[in-house]
């Protein structure tokens, strides 16, 4: 990963997606940089990709999924996972603590943008944005790439023990429940957790 400027606020791009798909994550500085700038935020985003058209959605924190289109619908429709073919929109998806995933072919330049928050996680988001792939644009998991944006993490969000029952319903197995749910913060060196906040 690295930090680019724009014109409008630093970004945040994936060398290895890059050489595949021209893509971008913002901060909320990105959003409120457009509009102090007298410009519609998600257009000025559409304009920094080098587009002139954006699809995003109204999230819902589950698995459903949207292809684009060759117009845009006049409203966002819902979902969580949205598909685009080369001559497709830019897409985008939102988030805070939850996971943006992009994923793009490397054989047929086909993209997808995901936003997996805990529900979508237990409902298997990055498996249904992959079998999604497939079955839209024949794409094999062997060429795609796949860059998990910045989110929340072990060392700051804490989450009761319906989260975990969540996903051990779901038929994770205790190996990975045991090594995401912990029962303290998990601090590391490059995420520290912040001293000083309540449980």
């Amino acid at each position: 990963f690295e930090w680019r400027e724009t014109a409008v606020a630093p970004v945040l791009v994936c060398r290895p997606l890059e050489t595949v798909a021209t893509h971008l994550f913002t901060t909320r500085g990105f959003m409120l940089g457009a509009t102090r700038s007298g410009e519609e935020p998600w257009q000025q985003l559409a304009s920094t990709l080098g587009a002139d058209r954006l699809l995003r959605l109204r999230q819902v924190h589950r698995a459903g999924v949207v292809q684009a289109g060759a117009t845009l619908p006049p409203e966002p429709p819902e979902g969580d996972i949205v598909l685009a073919g080369c001559d497709g929109p830019a897409i985008a998806v939102q988030g805070a603590d939850c996971v943006p995933l992009l994923v793009a072919d490397t054989r047929r330049g086909v993209v997808a943008a995901a936003h997996a928050g805990w529900r979508g996680l237990v409902q298997g988001v990055p498996r249904e944005t992959v079998e999604a792939m497939e079955r839209a644009f024949g794409s094999t998991p062997e060429d795609l790439i796949a860059a998990i944006g910045p989110s929340i993490g072990a060392c700051c969000y804490e989450v009761g023990p319906d989260v975990r029952a969540a996903f051990a319903e779901a038929g994770f197995p205790e190996q990975q429940l045991a090594a995401w749910f912990h029962a303290a913060p998990q601090s590391t060196p490059r995420n520290r957790s912040l001293a000083g906040l309540p449980p």
